[in-house]
């Protein structure tokens, strides 16, 4: 995690920091990042996402008292987990990897 000298709060956060920043698995957290609910980036091969993005998500959520969105939420999420399929070859995508 990087931060700034004024600023304690880290600029990114992996894959897994994010996971348990927010209290989910990690497939939760690939399937955010496949539909494009949380931007991410690539930084040396490794997938990293804003700390800010991440921050302003959970507000979102957290915002959200209509239980109709929290469901369009979570639908986003299993869809976007039923659409990654195995590697015919075996091995992790990517996306998967990092």
């Amino acid at each position: 995690m990087n931060t700034t000298k004024d600023d304690p709060s880290p600029v990114t956060v992996n894959t897994e920091t994010a996971a348990r920043l927010l209290g989910v698995s990690r497939s939760s957290i690939f399937g955010l990042l496949a539909n494009k609910t949380i931007p991410s980036f690539m930084i040396a091969g490794r997938r990293v996402i804003r700390y800010r993005d991440l921050t302003a998500f959970a507000d979102q959520q957290t915002a959200v008292s209509d239980p109709k969105a929290a469901a369009r939420v979570s639908r986003a999420v299993s869809a976007a987990r039923s659409k990654r399929r195995p590697s015919p070859t075996g091995k992790a995508s990517p996306m998967e990897q990092a």
